[in-house]
């Protein structure tokens, strides 16, 4: 009788041995190695978070970047044509001084009435002003004079202009009256157009997140 029971607990002691060597073959076999490979690929998905994450960087700096250049060229365009209203008295002394240098006789200059163009009322971000010139000089001066004022920054347009010959004291001169025209921004240059509002919106926002 304690022969057997000593077989029985002998054999279950081998059975629990076996079992034992079997999970961990199982382990070392078939559970580790795909642990390995979890970890592997765990690793590897990092790495090309990181990459997508620097990627997705340089790519919000090359925006950005793109925003910016497109957001100054649209200003350098609009300084070419349009003119702050706190900029009229630089544009009116410019005029002034050039007829100055061109030694004009009898000038004279002063704005009329703003928004005198019907179309301007239908612009939201620009309106016109109008200023009229008078002064007495000979066509060659006048014709350097007219070339002076089309090639300023920001354009001076010439809506209309007159030129009535002297006397025969001075047949070579005339009176010259002139309308000229200039584009003013109802807003800072800017914000004047909704299109720069958004490059500015958006070039605020990148920086943001780039950071």
């Amino acid at each position: 009788m304690k022969t057997n029971i000593q077989n029985y607990y002998r054999t279950v002691f081998f059975i629990c041995v076996l079992c034992s060597f079997l999970l961990l073959a199982a382990y070392l076999v078939i559970l580790r190695p795909a642990q390995k490979k979890c970890y592997s690929l765990e690793k590897k998905l990092e790495e090309k978070k990181q990459l997508y994450e620097i990627i997705v960087q340089m790519e919000q700096k090359h925006t950005m970047d793109n925003f910016k250049r497109e957001l100054v060229k649209l200003r350098m365009g609009l300084d070419m044509y349009v003119i702050e209203p706190k900029r009229m008295p630089d544009l009116i002394f410019g005029i002034s001084r050039m007829a100055n240098e061109k030694k004009v006789e009898s000038f004279d200059i002063r704005g009329i009435e703003v928004n005198k163009g019907a179309s301007s009322s239908k612009s939201k971000y620009i309106t016109e002003d109008y200023i009229d010139v008078s002064f007495v000089t000979g066509f060659p001066n006048f014709a350097l004079i007219l070339n002076s004022l089309e090639r300023n920054e920001p354009l001076v347009f010439i809506d209309k202009f007159s030129m009535i010959r002297n006397d025969d004291t001075k047949p070579a001169s005339g009176k010259v009256k002139m309308n000229l025209v200039v584009f003013v921004s109802k807003k800072s240059i800017s914000s004047m157009a909704g299109i720069s509002e958004n490059i500015i919106k958006r070039t605020a926002e990148l920086e943001r997140i780039s950071k």
